[in-house]
């Protein structure tokens, strides 16, 4: 069984790299958004969504390769619950990005 850590911290930055933190994490709910509405609800394996919509997701959200995955597995995610629940999945707030650790670490 793999365990998952989840590291909950503050950073200390400037007011500039506050902007882009905020632009990056509007970016990657707005990318979450976008590809649950525009991908079929049946897909849930998040290599075939990375499939069908990754170039997409860095040319017009403009995120690193890491979040583009991200965005792909979290919405892979959300859709089996959802499906498992027997509703839709519900639009995404912003706030928060999802990064995966670098393969081999």
């Amino acid at each position: 069984m793999t365990q998952v850590l989840t590291v909950s911290c503050k950073l200390k930055v400037s007011q500039s790299q506050a902007a882009k933190l905020d632009a990056t994490l509007e970016a990657f709910v707005h990318a979450l958004n976008w590809v649950n509405q525009n991908t079929p609800e049946k897909v849930v394996n998040p290599l075939k969504l990375q499939s069908l919509c990754y170039r997409q997701i860095r040319a017009r959200f403009g995120l690193s390769s890491n979040l583009a995955q991200q965005v792909c597995r979290r919405l892979a995610g959300a859709r089996k619950v959802a499906r498992q629940k027997n509703r839709p999945v519900k639009a995404f707030r912003g706030g928060f990005a999802t990064y995966g650790r670098a393969s081999g670490a």
